[in-house]
């Protein structure tokens, strides 16, 4: 991973070093406040070393001055400091604070704590763990950034605003706990936490903003909370581990490059109920990807499946009104187009190559073929067949029985659960594959890998996700 410009950022604000200390107390030195209390200074002697304690209060000609916070560039670069003990009643933590202590190990931050400005801890390569107080209510952008040891992180304080990398690149982090965070979250929040493999999202989160968990390569899972509407550009992309991908119902868009070289993905279920908006390259390069259902999507956007090198058909939901250019590039197996609506939708001479529309059969209903041989675009495809016969959309099919049958099966996690009053029972994977068959209660006992499946009972027929 390339983290040079990251660094060059992190660097250009580290030179501006505070001037001169008002005064020294002990081994430290200090700046006078305005309200009359002090902050921690840069040393003018030797930098700061090992363990370093800091006071709740210094005197100062006579009069007791309490300590309200670590002030800028304060420990910057202090390449021997190993530990930082901080009181109670300390406030704030400055800009570069703590910029670049590459030894620093230990820091306790007190209770009192409520600001960690911008890039207080970037750089400290050695510190393994931190706990958050509660009351924070600011983490500056890259405070933590860097921070290449850094494990576990706690509970982040609830209404704390996040800013943009807060802890971007703590390529050691593997958990990232959000459920109890209901404040502003920055962009590249996450962002090249290659151990990353675990987050768990507050179920109100509306916004994941761009570049959040960007290249995080050992993302194993993505569970997004059902109150999510927006997906950030480049939020998740890079990230190879990811598997399966399930949208939730609420999601209205996607921003470009949302979910780019996730070359790991195999499925992708859509399903949504928000008329889904597909941006630019949102699902570009997944190379894993072989089949794809647009259930409940509105507009794809311009190369937003583009090198799907293993895609070997899709369905189009009578939802998609647009298909922009390039939306099916270099997808070099993809022979099977199916089409849902009476309508064609809009697409470009480029949402397909040539070579796709040479070898690809565009299934249709009977209805619906005269369209589409004479619409723009679609009647470039050699082939155009009439079909009731589509993989995945059973409702299509046997509308009234789809109802009933969803009464009576659901999946589960590593199958399906069957009611007992559903008769023998059928389970078939994408490919139309007969996967299992019997009793209800056996073919709830069965193991099935993760994927869209349609399974028939005596009810119908039903789409089920595991």
């Amino acid at each position: 991973m390339n983290r040079i410009p990251l660094l060059i950022t992190l660097l250009a604000g580290a030179v501006g070093v505070c001037s001169a200390a008002d005064f020294q107390s002990g081994a430290l030195y200090y700046n006078l406040l305005s309200d009359g209390n002090v902050e921690v200074a840069p040393s003018e002697a030797d930098p700061y070393s090992g363990s370093v304690a800091v006071p709740s209060h210094v005197l100062y000609r006579g009069e007791q001055r309490d300590v309200s916070g670590i002030g800028s560039h304060a420990f910057a670069s202090c390449a021997d400091l190993t530990e930082l003990i901080l009181p109670e009643g300390l406030g704030y933590i400055g800009e570069y604070a703590c910029y670049d202590c590459r030894s620093l190990e230990n820091v306790n931050l007190p209770s009192s704590l409520t600001v960690i400005a911008d890039r207080a801890f970037a750089m400290c390569e050695s510190l393994k763990e931190i706990s958050l107080p509660q009351h924070v209510s600011c983490v500056g952008d890259n405070a933590f950034s860097c921070c290449y040891a850094l494990t576990a992180i706690g509970d982040l304080p609830p209404y704390a605003k996040l800013g943009d990398g807060a802890f971007s690149y703590c390529i050691a982090l593997e958990r990232a706990d959000l459920s109890g965070h209901s404040a502003e979250i920055g962009e590249c929040l996450f962002r090249g936490c290659d151990m990353l493999r675990e987050v768990i999202f507050n179920p109100l989160t509306r916004v994941i903003p761009a570049y959040s968990f960007a290249d995080c390569y050992n993302l194993l899972t993505l569970d997004l909370p059902d109150s999510l509407i927006e997906v950030g550009e480049w939020a998740f992309s890079g990230c190879t581990a990811l598997r399966d991908l399930t949208l939730p119902r609420s999601l209205q868009l996607l921003r470009q490059r949302a979910f780019s070289g996730c070359s790991g993905i195999v499925s992708i279920n859509f399903n949504t109920d928000a008329e889904l908006a597909i941006g630019e390259g949102a699902f570009e390069n997944l190379s894993a990807l072989g089949y794809l259902y647009l259930d409940g999507v509105k507009s794809v956007g311009d190369r937003a499946f583009s090198g799907a090198g293993s895609l070997e058909w899709i369905e189009i939901d009578r939802k998609v009104e647009e298909i922009g250019s390039w939306a099916f590039s270099n997808c070099q197996l993809l022979d099977k187009v199916y089409a849902h609506s009476e309508w064609p939708a809009r697409i470009t001479i480029n949402t397909f190559d040539t070579a796709t529309e040479q070898r690809s059969t565009l299934y249709v209903f009977p209805e619906a073929c005269e369209r589409y041989a004479m619409a723009a675009y679609w009647n470039r495809f050699n082939a155009i067949e009439a079909t009731y016969g589509f993989p995945l959309s059973v409702e299509i099919i046997e509308d009234g029985m789809a109802c009933r049958a969803a009464d009576l099966i659901r999946g589960r996690r590593g199958g399906v659960i069957v009611d007992p009053m559903a008769g023998h029972t059928e389970v078939y994977d994408a490919t139309g594959a007969l996967r299992c068959s019997g009793k209800p209660e056996e073919v709830s006992r069965q193991e099935l890998e993760s994927g869209i499946y349609i399974v028939r009972c005596s009810a119908g027929a039903v789409k089920v996700f595991v």
